[in-house]
Formats: C-alpha cells, sequence, structure tokens
C-alpha cells in the first residue's frame, strides 16, 4: 500500500489534521492504557474491535472482526454486512498469522483497515465494502479527484496516524530521544518507508497534528466526523 500510488474511490476531503483526530479517537478507545509513544499491539486491537461502536449518518454501528480467505493479493477487506447491521473487518488468514508473528506489513495492512472501518463508515454502507481489486487496477492511472479526497490515500494516513501518532513523536522529542526513521520503525515495529513517510508528514505538518493552528480545527462540521467509541454493552 506504501510502496505504490493506489487510489480508491472519492470521498468527503479531510487533512492530516482531521486524519489525526479520528486515529487518536480509534488508539483512545481501544488502547486506553498504551502510552501513544508505543507500540500498537496488532492481535490485542484486531481482537478487540467487537467492543467499538460508530455513528455516522444519524446511525450506531456495531463493530466485528473475522479471518477469512480473500481473493488472492488482497491482505484485508472492510465490508458491510446489511443484515447483522455491522461493520467487518477481515484479514485474510496468512495476513493474520502475520499479524500474529509481528510482522510490520500486516500490521499496517490492519491499521489501514481500521481506517476504513472508522473514517469511511457511510461510503462502507454505500458499497457494501471498498473494492481493493478497483484499487489495485487504479495503481498507476491519475484519478479524476483530488488526493486528500481518495479512500485510499486517507486510509494510508490514518494507518500512520494511528500506528505513529504524532503526540507520540513529541512525547519521545519531550524525552530527547532523537526520531528517526530508524528508530520509529524499532519503537513501534513498522516498516522503514512507513516510518519515513510518517517522519516527513510529522514534520512538515507538526502544528496542525498537535492541533496548535488554527488551520487544525477539527471541531469544524463534516460529514466524516463519526463518532468512535468503546461499545457500552
Amino acid at each position: 500500500m506504501i510502496h505504490d500510488r493506489e487510489h480508491g474511490f472519492p470521498t468527503t476531503p479531510l487533512n492530516y489534521a482531521k486524519i489525526e483526530r479520528f486515529a487518536i479517537n480509534v488508539r483512545a478507545a481501544l488502547l486506553p492504557t498504551t502510552a501513544l509513544s508505543d507500540e500498537v499491539p496488532g492481535i490485542s486491537v484486531f481482537e478487540d474491535l467487537h467492543e467499538l461502536e460508530i455513528e455516522s449518518g444519524g446511525r450506531t454501528f456495531s463493530v466485528n472482526y473475522a479471518v477469512n480467505a480473500l481473493p488472492a493479493g488482497i491482505e484485508g477487506i472492510s465490508s458491510y454486512d446489511p443484515d447483522r447491521d455491522e461493520i467487518l473487518l477481515t484479514l485474510a488468514p496468512a495476513t493474520y498469522n502475520s499479524l500474529s508473528a509481528g510482522i510490520p506489513r500486516a500490521l499496517f495492512s490492519l491499521a489501514h483497515e481500521i481506517g476504513h472501518v472508522c473514517v469511511h463508515t457511510a461510503k462502507l454502507v454505500e458499497l457494501s465494502s471498498i473494492p481493493h481489486k478497483v484499487a489495485a487496477l487504479n495503481r498507476g492511472q491519475t484519478p479524476a479527484h483530488r488526493v486528500f479526497e481518495d479512500t485510499e490515500w486517507q486510509a494510508n494516513a490514518f494507518a500512520g496516524a494511528f500506528l505513529m501518532p504524532a503526540a507520540g513523536l513529541e512525547e519521545l522529542e519531550s524525552r530527547r530521544i532523537v526520531v528517526t526513521p530508524q528508530e520509529l520503525v524499532r519503537r513501534f515495529n513498522v516498516s522503514f518507508d512507513a516510518a519515513r513517510i510518517r517522519l516527513d508528514i510529522y514534520r512538515a505538518h507538526r502544528n496542525d497534528l498537535l492541533f496548535r493552528s488554527k488551520t487544525s480545527n477539527w471541531h469544524q462540521t463534516s460529514r466524516a466526523s463519526n463518532l468512535v467509541r468503546k461499545s457500552s454493552s
């Protein structure tokens, strides 16, 4: 997902600051006791997804997870099940096994799909799923919509923010830790490319990601402003 430019479907435009807020909300719901400067425990997060619920478009959706065979080349997929009225995140068996083994690619794939689940809830309900085969076929082509309106771009940005939150990077800096791609690889169990891209984004948009600038006002009304929280059940 990182190495090749894929694009998905047009959706509500989101900047890095709004995506950061989504990621922080989801971490708070799934990992309330995990420091933002600590690695995301992939298997625990995946198997706790059923504890989430999402409010979107005046409706409340439960979330669930599954491990099932998927088409070749598809590591994970997010979908809407109208019969159960729930959002489902499915990993391929190989991806689940890699996640259990602590493989960085599998962790990023999980975070990417969580981005679809939590950010693109309305799109999932509309389409039933985000068809990754279409995204793969679109690789290398020029989309008609802008990059920040793209479901794949947003899910990748979410994954970086979820796994390596800006506030966590700032905390490391406050402890006089030199924040390099190599340090992020070691600390957050991500690939070098994911770490490098995230660090570039952090350096370029630091104040926005830490919600210190006027342009990062995430309280503005947006059709994509889903509420993600831990289920009360």
